[in-house]
């Protein structure tokens, strides 16, 4: 019976895409929608959003070695093409590139000083969902641990 509401859901979450204007589409399945895709999955954006924020935060502890506090910002943003390319290409060039398994590529910018802290991470997941993130945190010095 699990398996049966399990498999339910995931019908019921496959759409029909008729439109590149249809609410709620992500810019990098514009590229798809050219190429003929019509068939998409709806996702609430709070567990996209989430998921990646997981992510994130497993990945900055295997890459920067430190866990990110509750109280750090994560913000999760999906910029189409150009607006990434104008935002991040500068970024980019100085990130570090790291492979996450077959078709995950993740761009990791971390930029600590005595008072500020930030780091970047653009997703490109089989280049079909692309997002950014940033981690911040307040403004009050704190020491790692």
């Amino acid at each position: 019976m699990h398996r049966f509401n399990r498999r339910e859901a995931m019908r019921h979450a496959v759409t029909d895409v008729d439109s590149k204007n249809a609410p709620g589409l992500l810019p990098y399945f514009m590229g798809n929608f050219d190429a003929g895709s019509r068939t998409g999955i709806e996702v609430p954006a709070q567990s996209l959003n989430g998921l990646i924020q997981m992510w994130v935060r497993g990945i900055h502890l295997c890459e920067i070695r430190w866990i990110i506090p509750s109280r750090y910002e994560v913000s999760v943003i999906h910029p189409d093409e150009q607006t990434r390319a104008e935002a991040f290409s500068d970024i980019i060039r100085h990130a570090k590139i790291v492979q996450k398994g077959p078709g995950v590529e993740v761009a990791i910018f971390h930029a600590e000083e005595p008072e500020e802290f930030m780091t970047l991470y653009a997703f490109n997941i089989w280049n079909t969902l692309r997002c950014a993130t940033s981690v911040e945190r307040e403004h009050s010095p704190e020491t790692k641990g």
